[in-house]
């Protein structure tokens, strides 16, 4: 029994390694194929825009600079005009003697 035992464990060996060696000898045309699938599928495509959006998203926070203050001069406060100074004093004005 333990004979058979051994001869089927490596027989199984032997089948995993020929379905092994049989899917790396896949014809262009499957992997293609296979390719294409993968390319097709609904997760892969939403993944890939994610990730494009995080990395775009990244890139932006990484060149982000402010802009600086501009420095404007204060603005002095003008004081409000005085009236005319030449006021002609009428004879009213002066005192009587």
């Amino acid at each position: 029994m333990g004979k058979s035992i051994q001869v089927i464990f490596l027989l199984k060996k032997i089948d995993m390694l020929l379905f092994i060696v049989d899917t790396m000898i896949m014809s262009f045309i499957d992997t293609m194929k296979v390719f294409i699938q993968v390319l097709k599928n609904w997760q892969v495509i939403v993944t890939t825009v994610l990730m494009l959006l995080v990395m775009a998203f990244a890139n932006f926070i990484i060149k982000y600079k402010r802009k600086p203050k501009k420095i404007r001069p204060k603005k002095e406060e003008k004081a409000p005009k005085a009236p005319a100074a030449t006021e002609e004093k009428s004879e009213s004005d002066t005192p009587e003697e």
